[in-house]
């Protein structure tokens, strides 16, 4: 039989085996989760797409701001997004569309200026940036936010641009209101439209806005009626080098080279801030609101905004006139317009927009 201390001896070897076996694990635990560690440290393979996300943040002007700040409604003005064509914006989209449209014939007349040759064109923000005034988008806003006039296209000097845009036939029911309580049209008297449904007014104001002028040849009379309807323009008409640019003698081709960004209506305080302007809040109610224009009671009441009021057709015929804004602007066409909002001309450079 084994003695005591033999006994005891060989307990003592069995605890120092289990304690060096229990040690030995744990290092060789840690060793591995440290090895893990490090793996996972390195720096894995770049995902193709956040690349290409990284690039176009850095490209386009206010992109990455536009994003960091939340501001998504501007952002898709800004780089467009289309369920066919992921990345496709404004500054990409127009370098497409504009110039097919000013060679090709069937679609020239699309391109139009604002018909005020530099006039009222933008309001000074700071050193740096003005507001490019696109009549009935936040101008009397802006204004109020200033406290000075809007100055002409010869007075911002080197500053780069920025504008906002808004739903098209918003916009242009929204000039037909302003147009209809300056110029007392017919319109603002009740018992001349009694007989006219809301439908009938919109294709009579249509009508106007698209007729050829010469203001060289119109009754004085006449000009300042005609000159109003600008504010029912399509939008990028206030984007675009005017037909004959008397500064540079030339033929207008595209935008304005200083325009740098275009945000939506909706967030027109906090775009402007990315330029460095301060929007003050404490200003009073009056000059906080981006629709300071749009409430006059009058308007509101003879002039309401009722896409739901018009026909079909009318609806065509207001898309047809509209159609530069839904393709160089991130707004969804009345369902009833989509189909016939193409541009076949661009064959396959730009996808199916809607």
């Amino acid at each position: 039989m084994p003695t005591l201390s033999r006994i005891i001896r060989g307990a003592l070897l069995a605890a120092i085996a289990f304690v060096l076996f229990g040690l030995f694990g744990h290092f060789q635990i840690h060793a591995t989760l440290d090895r893990t560690q490090i793996h996972n440290d390195r720096p894995g393979p770049i995902d193709p797409a956040s690349k290409r996300e990284e690039v176009r943040l850095d490209r386009l002007p206010f992109l990455r701001e536009l994003r960091d700040r939340g501001l998504d409604l501007s952002r898709r003005q800004q780089q467009r997004q289309s369920k066919l064509q992921v990345g496709k914006r404004f500054f990409s989209v127009k370098d497409l569309i504009i110039p097919q449209v000013i060679r090709n014939p069937r679609y020239r007349h699309l391109y139009r200026d604002d018909e005020r040759n530099g006039r009222y064109f933008a309001y000074i923000l700071n050193e740096r940036f003005a507001f490019r005034h696109i009549f009935k988008n936040g101008g009397s806003a802006v204004e109020a936010q200033i406290n000075r006039k809007q100055v002409n296209r010869r007075d911002i000097g080197s500053r780069r641009l920025v504008a906002v845009v808004r739903d098209p036939i918003e916009h242009f029911l929204s000039g037909w209101a302003e147009c209809g309580s300056r110029n007392n049209l017919a319109e603002t008297k009740p018992k001349k439209f009694d007989g006219k449904t809301y439908d009938t007014r919109i294709k009579r104001w249509l009508s106007v806005v698209m007729k050829p002028v010469d203001f060289n040849t119109i009754p004085s009379h006449q000009k300042r009626f005609y000159r109003c309807r600008a504010h029912s323009f399509p939008q990028a008409n206030f984007l675009l080098l005017p037909l004959h640019d008397s500064q540079t003698n030339t033929r207008g081709n595209g935008t304005f080279p200083q325009l740098d960004l275009v945000g939506d209506l909706r967030e027109l305080p906090a775009v402007l801030t990315l330029t460095g302007f301060r929007w003050s809040m404490t200003m009073g109610r009056e000059s906080n609101r981006t629709n300071v224009a749009e409430d006059n009671a009058d308007k509101q009441l003879l002039y309401p905004k009722r896409v739901d009021l018009l026909a079909n057709g009318t609806l065509k015929l207001l898309c047809s006139f509209l159609s530069l804004d839904y393709y160089l602007f991130a707004f969804d066409p009345p369902p009833v317009c989509r189909d016939n909002l193409t541009l076949p001309l661009l064959n396959n450079l730009v996808a199916e927009t809607f």
